[in-house]
C-alpha cells in the first residue's frame, strides 16, 4: 500500500516594507509597490504622504503620485514605524493618525472660535464706549487770546453737558492750533479737569480754562490772531464717581487680530468640513470599496 502525499503550496508572504540594512525609506516604497497590486498604489501612496504631512484638505492629495513621494523626508520615527508594515498595516497608520489629527484641530478650531469671541466682545466694549464718550459734549466754545508775557494765552469758555448713563466727575481734553494759511498743526496740549459735585446723568455745566500753547506771532495783535489760527478744543475722555474713565486705552491690535482668527477659522472650517468626508481620501475608500465586496 503506497501513500501518496501531494506537495503543499507554501503561502505567499503578505509584501512588507523592509528597510533592512538600508535607510533610504523611499528606494524601499517604491520596490514595495512593484510588489503589490495596482489598485493599491494610490491608497498607500496618499497614507504615506498624510503620515508625513497630514494635511487633512482631500484636494492635497489629488494627482499625488510616487514622484511626490520621493519629495517626502521621514524622521527615524517615522521610519521605525513603515518598517516592516503590509498594505493593511500601512493604511491602518494613516488612518489612526488622520482620526488623532482630525480631533486636534477640531480642538484647535473650537479654541480659535472662543478666541475670536473674545476678542469680538472687547472691540464691541470700545465702540461701547467711544459712542458713551461721544454722549458728553462740548458746546458753546468760545476762545479768547490774551497775551500775557511772554507767552500767548487762550481762554476757552465751553458748556460740558452729560449725555451718557453714567455721572461725570471728571474729563480729559486736549488743546492743538491749526495754522489756517497752512493746515499746519502745532504740539497738542493735554489736561485733566476734576470737578464737585458731579455733573448728573441728563445735566451740564459750564467750564473756563485758560492755556498758553498759542505759537506767537511777531508783530501780530490779539484781536488778529483768530485770523492765523484754528483752535483745535476736543474731550478725549471723562470719569465716572469712582475714578473709572468713560473710555480705556484702546488696543489698536485687536481688529487686526480679529482679521487673523476670521480668517484661520474659515479656512479650517472649510477643511475640517472636507476631512469628515472621509470617502474622499483614498486611504480610507479603499476600505469601504473592499466591504462592499465581501
Amino acid at each position: 500500500m503506497f501513500l501518496s502525499i501531494k506537495a503543499c503550496k507554501p503561502k505567499q508572504e503578505e509584501p512588507r516594507i523592509n528597510l533592512g540594512v538600508h535607510t533610504d525609506l523611499n528606494v524601499h516604497i517604491e520596490g514595495f509597490l512593484e510588489r503589490i497590486p495596482q489598485h493599491e498604489h494610490i491608497p498607500i501612496i496618499h497614507a504615506l504622504l498624510f503620515l508625513s504631512e497630514t494635511n487633512l484638505d482631500p484636494d492635497f492629495y489629488e494627482g499625488k503620485t510616487v514622484q511626490d513621494i520621493r519629495q517626502v523626508t521621514y524622521s527615524d520615527e517615522q521610519k521605525y514605524k513603515l518598517n516592516n508594515s503590509t498594505v493593511t498595516e500601512v493604511l491602518d497608520q494613516a488612518q489612526k493618525l488622520f482620526n488623532q489629527t482630525l480631533q486636534k484641530r477640531m480642538e484647535d478650531l473650537k479654541r480659535r472660535k472662543q478666541q475670536l469671541t473674545v476678542v469680538e466682545q472687547e472691540l464691541l466694549t470700545q465702540r461701547q464706549e467711544e459712542e458713551m464718550l461721544y454722549r458728553i459734549e462740548a458746546t458753546d466754545i468760545r476762545y479768547e487770546y490774551r497775551k500775557v508775557p511772554p507767552n500767548v494765552s487762550v481762554s476757552i469758555t465751553f458748556t460740558l453737558k452729560n449725555g451718557s448713563i453714567k455721572e461725570i466727575e471728571g474729563f480729559d481734553y486736549s488743546v492743538q492750533f491749526e495754522e489756517k494759511s497752512t493746515g499746519r498743526h502745532f504740539e497738542k496740549l493735554q489736561r485733566n479737569e476734576s470737578f464737585t459735585p458731579a455733573i448728573p446723568v441728563g445735566g451740564q455745566r459750564s467750564f473756563h480754562i485758560t492755556v498758553s500753547n498759542c505759537p506767537k506771532l511777531p508783530n501780530v495783535a490779539m484781536e488778529q490772531y483768530p485770523q492765523y489760527f484754528k483752535p483745535l478744543f476736543m474731550i478725549e475722555n471723562a470719569y465716572m464717581l469712582d475714578g473709572s474713565p468713560f473710555r480705556r486705552p484702546l488696543n489698536r491690535s485687536l481688529n487686526a487680530k480679529r482679521i487673523k482668527l476670521r480668517q484661520e477659522v474659515e479656512e479650517w472650517e472649510t477643511v475640517l468640513g472636507k476631512a469628515k468626508e472621509r470617502r474622499r481620501f483614498s486611504f480610507w475608500a479603499i476600505l469601504s470599496q473592499a466591504s462592499s465586496k465581501e
